[in-house]
């Protein structure tokens, strides 16, 4: 504006040296804060990766004991080498998408432990997909009460993977409506493991895992998914 107030009108050379030192703070303050706002865009931005890196890791399926050496600590339960305790969910469902259908949850702490769920699905929902949200929605807060800080989920979904990494948060922000409009079907036990998540300081690593493969954790949590379903009248 000011260079156009120049090239177009006065002629008086102290009034167009004083606009153009005028023009040049301008372009001063234009360019400092440019540089504020970006360096402020790369806090955000590492900040929320940091964040992300700190409390959510996911590790892509393989037979876990072939990569990861386990061993039992001193109150029974598995940690594997870098210091997180492994726990393996399964959800199980016996006519699974038909009327009357039954669901049940697993979650398998190691051999003989305590801690160990064996249950039905809770709610009207009764699918394999609830039963796994819910399965990994007991263990952390299993994990809580147990005074566990890192803690690995081991699970054959990865529907419930891909919700926790992947579509969760969009879906928030679309008042839990997927990308073409429609409402999120496991919505409030998706809420409910959120909720979960967000509760004290529990750094979660997710691996998947597959399925009726011999891996022997996630043998056992099927087999308490399985029993859970058969508990539902």
């Amino acid at each position: 504006m000011i260079r156009h107030f120049i090239m177009n009108g006065t002629r008086d050379k102290g009034i167009i040296s004083k606009l153009m030192a005028l023009q040049a703070r301008v372009d001063a303050i234009s360019e400092e804060s440019r540089q504020i706002s970006a360096s402020i865009s790369t806090i955000i931005s590492s900040l929320s990766q940091s964040t992300k890196r700190s409390n959510l890791e996911v590790i892509d399926a393989l037979p876990e004991p072939k990569r990861i050496k386990e061993e039992r600590n001193g109150s029974g339960l598995v940690t594997n080498a870098e210091g997180f305790v492994v726990v393996h969910t399964d959800g199980a469902c016996t006519a699974n998408g038909k009327v009357g259908a039954r669901a049940g949850v697993g979650v398998w702490w190691g051999d003989n432990s305590p801690s160990n769920l064996s249950r039905p699905v809770t709610g009207g929902r009764h699918t394999n997909n609830t039963a796994e949200i819910q399965a990994a929605t007991l263990a952390i807060a299993q994990a809580r009460g147990l005074g566990i800080s890192k803690l690995d989920i081991h699970t054959d979904s990865q529907f419930t993977i891909n919700c926790v990494t992947k579509w969760m948060r969009n879906w928030k922000c679309n008042n839990w409506q997927t990308a073409d409009k429609k409402p999120v079907k496991n919505r409030e036990d998706l809420e409910a493991l959120d909720r979960e998540m967000a509760k004290g300081q529990l750094l979660l690593r997710w691996t998947h895992v597959r399925g009726h493969s011999g891996i022997y954790g996630n043998e056992q949590a099927d087999r308490l998914a399985v029993a859970g379903a058969k508990m539902n009248p």
